[in-house]
């Protein structure tokens, strides 16, 4: 049998969100506890905002190095001139 969550972390994720309500109201269904559950419930949102905050900090990145490029290149026009 295949796996059934999906090889990324971000579709991982994405594949988790619509389903984890369902699960909370019936854990047992798919062979958890409600303490699992809640768990399960925990890391997912956890997850979800450690991915915002990753996909954050990466246009936080992009932007500070095309900063950088921009002054450092005004400084080098300007000294040629």
């Amino acid at each position: 049998m295949p796996p059934v969550l999906p090889n990324s972390r971000q579709a991982m994720i994405q594949w988790f969100e619509p389903r984890i309500t369902t699960w909370a109201a019936t854990p047992t269904a798919i062979g958890l506890t409600a303490a699992q559950m809640t768990t399960l419930a925990t890391m997912l949102n956890d997850a979800g905002n450690d991915q915002d905050a990753a996909f954050a900090a990466r246009i936080a990145s992009k932007s500070a190095t095309l900063n950088y490029y921009n002054s450092s290149d005004n400084c080098a026009t300007t000294a040629a001139t």
